[in-house]
């Protein structure tokens, strides 16, 4: 009983480590081989939309998870709608309203989670068709898939800088003055990761 209940503690505290870290930095068609994809593409109560600079390039990222990641990525060269904000939120009983309609109709680029998740996204992108939108899916940038893969690919620390990655280059085609800005702030999301890892590694060592 006691060794299940210490690897039971430590899955519980790497999955908490890891959502708080992302927080926490958050705060200071076809599908192309990075999980993009140029395709008619649509978002709610509760959605937030991030301050930008005027002329910045509008984003919609279904949760804010990959929401924060983006506005940290594109700072004040992006304009970022996270359509759900409330980690106590039901994505499956989401309804969309008519501003994350208005988000979507004018998102250049949509950043979703995949795998199930937020399959609302597949109904608000058919609703607002625009063939100039690139819609990013997150799991396949990441190389997640399967009936049995967990929804919940922001606990894949590792794999995260794929998205980031992915994200800048996507800003960059979009925005070419301020890329080399993109690619500057995806390197240092991705560094601020590295002492995240470090934990859960030490997680990992005390209770294998």
């Amino acid at each position: 009983m006691t060794t299940h209940r210490r690897i039971r503690i430590g899955t519980i505290a790497a999955a908490a480590l890891t959502t708080a870290t992302l927080l926490l930095a958050a705060c200071g068609s076809t599908t192309s081989s990075n999980g993009t994809s140029n395709r008619t593409s649509t978002a709610s109560a509760g959605s937030t939309t991030s301050a930008a600079a005027p002329g910045a390039v509008n984003v919609v990222a279904s949760t804010n998870v990959w929401g924060d990641i983006t506005k940290q990525i594109g700072g004040e060269h992006v304009n970022v709608t996270s359509i759900l904000s409330d980690p106590n939120a039901d994505p499956h009983q989401y309804e969309a309203d008519a501003k994350t309609g208005a988000a979507i109709s004018k998102a250049q680029l949509v950043v979703e989670n995949g795998l199930g998740y937020d399959d609302f996204m597949d109904k608000l992108l058919a609703a607002s068709p625009n063939a100039n939108r690139t819609v990013l899916n997150a799991a396949d940038v990441m190389k997640i898939s399967g009936s049995d893969a967990n929804p919940h690919i922001w606990y894949a620390i590792a794999k995260i800088p794929d998205v980031a990655s992915a994200i800048a280059d996507q800003l960059g085609k979009l925005d070419p003055a301020d890329a080399g800005a993109f690619t500057a702030n995806a390197k240092t999301f991705t560094d601020s990761l590295t002492p995240i890892t470090a934990g859960i590694d030490n997680i990992k060592a005390k209770y294998p």
